[in-house]
Parts: C-alpha cells; structure tokens; sequence
C-alpha cells in the first residue's frame, strides 16, 4: 500500500526509524523515558534508606539536623549524574547502508 511518503514500510521507517532497522537504536523519547523511571525509582529507594539510617540516631541539635538534610537533599543526584547525561544525549544517527 502506498502513503504520502511512498510504501508503508518507508512510512513507518519514518516515523518509527528505530523499528525495523538493522541498528535498533534508542530514540530520544524512550530514553526520557526510561531514565525517568530509573530517577524515580533511586529517589524511592535512598529516601527509605535515608529516613531509616536517620531514624537510628537519636535526635540532634536542630543546625546539625537541618545540615544533615539539606547534605543528603544534594546527595541523591551524585550517582544520578550519568543518567542524566545518558538521557541527554542526541539520539544516534541510523548507520549507512
């Protein structure tokens, strides 16, 4: 069947170009995507161990708690920093045949 574009292989080539390529490759979109879900899902993660390895100390003075917090409230994006270059990157150009 022909579209606009030419075949219907060649129109879902275009709007899907990582579907059918012998390069799959990761679009922009899935990539948001999915280091969304990984961000989302560390954030859960290190804000129970947080609250937990906190909840073993007794309480402190309340300049040393406000400290103690606003460290860990930079703290969670260090080991994020890769995804989030990762999830900023252009997407890779299909290869030449």
């Amino acid at each position: 069947m022909f579209t606009r574009w030419g075949t219907k292989r060649q129109a879902t080539c275009l709007a899907f170009p990582h579907r059918g390529a012998r390069h799959p490759y990761m679009g922009l979109r899935t990539r948001k995507l999915v280091g969304s879900l990984i961000i989302f899902i560390w954030l859960v993660v290190f804000s129970l161990a947080a609250m937990a390895i906190i909840a073993q100390f007794e309480r402190q003075h309340i300049i040393v708690e406000t400290l103690i917090y606003a460290v860990l409230g930079f703290a969670w994006i260090i080991p994020l920093k890769p995804v989030f270059v990762w999830m900023g990157k252009a997407p890779r150009p299909p290869e030449a045949e």
